[in-house]
């Protein structure tokens, strides 16, 4: 019997390689495939979709009491939002992770909500709750016209 340990543990070792080597194979290949049929990089051409065609856009977590509070802030302004759950996206924690890389890319911070008017980040919700407060939400609204007329439609 001790003659079939040595073998059953250098089997089970085997084994163990084996299986690492395949997953970490799987994993770069995944990685490699492009989604939705776009090459290049998919994430940053949804984010950049939607902030150009929406007049606002938000980056979110369900998770988020902040992203909760930034999207009901901008439902009682009676303002139409493009809203992404980062979390809910097709390719899971990944894409996830690559939203924020992305996000942070484009606007100096990961965390979430990432907000956009009329193409511009103005932060997250600290900064939403800051033009808020001084009234210069409203001024920013009003200047760029409340009518539905004047606002982005959604993709």
């Amino acid at each position: 019997m001790s003659a079939l340990l040595p073998h059953s543990t250098s089997f089970a070792s085997t084994g163990r390689q084996a299986i690492f080597q395949l997953s970490r194979r799987t994993f770069t290949a995944y990685h490699a495939v492009p989604r939705h049929g776009k090459s290049g990089n998919y994430v940053k051409t949804h984010i950049e979709d939607t902030v150009e065609n929406n007049r606002w856009a938000v980056f979110s977590k369900t998770t988020c009491p902040f992203c909760s509070q930034a999207k009901q802030l901008l439902k009682d302004l009676n303002q139409e939002v493009s809203v992404v759950e980062i979390d809910r996206v097709p390719g899971g924690q990944t894409d996830t992770q690559l939203y924020q890389q992305e996000l942070n890319a484009m606007t100096g911070a990961r965390t979430v909500p990432r907000i956009f008017f009329e193409g511009t980040s103005i932060g997250g919700m600290s900064q939403l709750m800051q033009l808020y407060q001084s009234g210069k939400l409203s001024d920013m609204i009003k200047s760029a016209g409340d009518d539905e007329s004047t606002s982005k439609k959604g993709l």
